[in-house]
């Protein structure tokens, strides 16, 4: 395992930052089985992590909304503020490079599952999920994604 760090530019030096997003493209050329993003906070990292997931390298990272369709909202949105990426393209991105969304919450002051769905593609140019599971199913429905 690797761990590659984003860190900002040290003051008065000359070395430049080194973001997420280059984080995730050097870890491309490692050839990893997984890549993990903390947290994707910017639109660059998010478009660095989806371009790496829709060239079939497994990902995995969290994202703050209050559920699937937020989630794939706030991405197009900080994707077309900090890295210019055209909202619909940003959407499309999500729909093909994410599989699953989890949603973790708090409910009677204990963080617990509230819910995993699927990405079912693209319709009306929104992202469209089908929930495979929420609090008091007996179990995960099955998924019908296939990738490779």
């Amino acid at each position: 395992m690797t761990t590659l760090e984003a860190r900002w530019a040290p003051p008065g030096s000359n070395v430049p930052s080194y973001t997420v997003a280059d984080g995730v493209d050097d870890a491309l050329r490692l050839a990893p089985t997984y890549i993990i993003v903390g947290e994707v906070r910017r639109g660059d990292a998010a478009l660095a992590l989806f371009r790496a997931m829709m060239s079939d390298h497994a990902g995995l990272t969290t994202f703050h909304a209050d559920g699937p369709e937020h989630a794939a909202y706030r991405i197009s949105i900080i994707m077309y503020s900090d890295a210019a990426v055209r909202t619909e393209a940003a959407r499309g991105m999500f729909a093909e490079a994410v599989d699953l969304v989890v949603q973790i919450g708090w409910r009677n002051d204990r963080r617990v599952g509230l819910g995993v769905w699927e990405v079912a593609g693209l319709a009306g140019g929104e992202v469209k999920f089908r929930q495979l599971w929420q609090p008091g199913d007996e179990g995960l429905a099955s998924t019908t994604r296939r990738r490779g």
